[in-house]
């Protein structure tokens, strides 16, 4: 007897081709579930800006405003249309878009972090959203609520945020990301010995992110500037060039020419900088999972973290960590790693045992579990 399999939509919400971690999200998602679910589950991948017009003339942040509205206006009824048996929002951020989508489709929201909604109650030290930006994380808070028992988080962090900043009563299931597939075949057969790390004949600290305020790349350029005068090291920065507030920041600090940017490097080209990092600098003031750490960690690169977030869980013991603002602290380990090949070298092995909590197996057991445990729930 043929087994009936049953139909998800994976729905995606940022523009195709577009970099960052919601694309690569949706395509980890898909490939676990194809390679470990294909007898339970045909997947289907909907992204909503497919038919977005695309306002070449408009800048940055009205393009981003007029596919807020193209969602806004849309969505309800491209998910509404939908043959499948379950629908799978990737972003929790983009909840708002499942207004109006009927009581009788059976939804699940991967919630990745509550930034958006930190930033507007001043958790950061930054300046709220604006007027927009809230009404949407307004409604979008809303929809998780709505939607509490059909919700599931990628850290232990995001869990317990869930609970106590937005008072949802239903405990959220923690399911875990695995590495990057993209990345992960870039690795080679035998890596570097720690103490052969080097780029151009010279040691670097690597840091990889964006230029968001929750990546703190100005706590990477102060702590680095007090690194430098001590040990004679570069810093690779690889992701989204410089704002100008960090060019800057850079040169008050008198490190300009003491760093290179990469950037936006290909998956291939960030295996090499991986390699031969002699540790990953990543300091961020939140992080709703964190892949950099775990990526250094694969390509046998210590890691100096901040201590909030997700990210103490996510490390578990294989990184040195401090507060996001005390750079002196960050600093110091930075030297510790760089001054200490023994100590390096068992971090690296530390972070190589870290690792076997985040296979793809595991996600997809886990995606599974909560995909019938969703299904059994249906209207």
């Amino acid at each position: 007897m043929t087994k009936t399999l049953k139909t998800v939509a994976l729905v995606v919400t940022v523009t195709e081709g577009q970099p960052g971690s919601m694309q690569a999200y949706a395509r980890m998602v898909e490939r676990v579930l194809s390679e470990f679910a294909a007898d339970h589950y045909h997947v289907r991948t909907i992204n909503l800006l497919r038919g977005c017009p695309a306002w070449p003339w408009s800048s940055p942040r009205w393009r981003w405003r007029l596919q807020q509205l193209w969602l806004m206006l849309t969505a309800s009824y491209q998910l509404n249309r939908l043959q499948v048996d379950l629908i799978h929002l990737l972003d929790g951020s983009f909840a708002h878009i499942l207004r109006g989508v009927s009581k009788h489709k059976t939804v699940v929201i991967t919630v990745h972090d509550l930034i958006p909604l930190r930033q507007s109650q001043g958790y950061f030290p930054v300046s709220s959203p604006n007027q927009a930006a809230r009404f949407l994380i307004t409604q979008g808070c809303g929809i998780l609520k709505h939607y509490q028992g059909s919700l599931c988080a990628v850290s232990s962090s995001t869990a317990q945020d869930l609970s106590r900043i937005l008072g949802i009563g239903t405990p959220s299931p923690v399911l875990y990301l695995s590495l990057r597939s993209e990345l992960v075949e870039h690795k080679p057969e035998n890596l570097l010995p720690w103490p052969n790390r080097v780029w151009h004949n010279q040691r670097f600290i690597l840091h990889i992110g964006n230029n968001g305020f929750y990546k703190n790349r100005v706590g990477v350029l102060k702590s680095f500037a007090k690194v430098q005068k001590q040990f004679p090291v570069r810093l690779i920065i690889a992701g989204a060039p410089l704002d100008q507030t960090l060019k800057d920041q850079a040169q008050s600090l008198r490190i300009l020419d003491y760093f290179d940017v990469y950037p936006n490097p290909t998956d291939q080209q960030l295996a090499r900088l991986y390699e031969k990092a002699s540790l990953l600098l990543f300091p961020s003031y939140y992080e709703g999972f964190g892949w950099p750490p775990l990526e250094a960690m694969l390509f046998g690169c210590p890691v100096v973290c901040s201590n909030t977030g997700s990210l103490p869980e996510v490390v578990g013991d294989a990184a040195l960590m401090a507060a996001p603002d005390d750079h002196s602290a960050l600093a110091q380990h930075c030297l510790t790693f760089l001054s200490n090949p023994k100590k390096s070298k068992d971090f690296i092995q530390r972070g190589f045992k870290n690792l076997e909590r985040f296979t793809e197996a595991k996600m997809a057991f886990d995606l599974i579990n909560f995909y019938s445990e969703r299904l059994s729930h249906s209207p």
